[in-house]
């Protein structure tokens, strides 16, 4: 399985002090084809975010998935079916962050991000306003990952 991020790597701030409804992610591909097994994020006792969304870059849900853990560190949302993905086509991992209080990197997405065959474009990082489709570029890094299988 391969993912952006090491289960040992945590972000510089845990939980930022807004409390506002959003939904926050990553656009991603990967160069070579495979199946997105599950959405994780990294996410301090504050933050009550339990829903995984995956869309491709139109917004078309894919699929969508719930994790039941709680306390800080990274959870894990499982699809109950794996969903498939095409090598160099875009698609958008976010999860739903109900009172805000996501972990950020800013600028953590200011240049390309890859670990091999995954890679986050510059400017990656989406956000959307409550539970929505984050369609908003943003430099920073919200410490969503994917889990992808070859």
């Amino acid at each position: 399985d391969f993912s952006l991020f090491a289960v040992t790597d945590t972000p510089t701030t845990t939980a930022v002090t807004s409390t506002s409804p959003t939904t926050v992610g990553m656009r991603f591909s990967s160069s070579r084809a495979g199946r997105v097994v599950a959405i994780k994020f990294w996410a301090a006792a504050t933050n009550t975010g339990t829903t995984v969304t995956l869309r491709n870059s139109g917004g078309t849900v894919l699929g969508t998935a719930t994790t039941t853990g709680t306390g800080t560190g990274w959870r894990t949302a499982t699809f109950s079916t794996p969903i498939s993905i095409t090598a160099g086509t875009a698609y958008v991992a976010s999860y739903y962050a109900p009172v805000g209080r996501y972990a950020l990197n800013s600028a953590g997405f200011a240049s390309t991000f890859a670990k091999a065959p995954l890679t986050v474009p510059a400017s990656g990082g989406r956000t959307g306003s409550g539970n929505t489709n984050p369609t908003t570029s943003t430099t920073n890094n919200m410490w969503v990952d994917v889990v992808v299988r070859i």
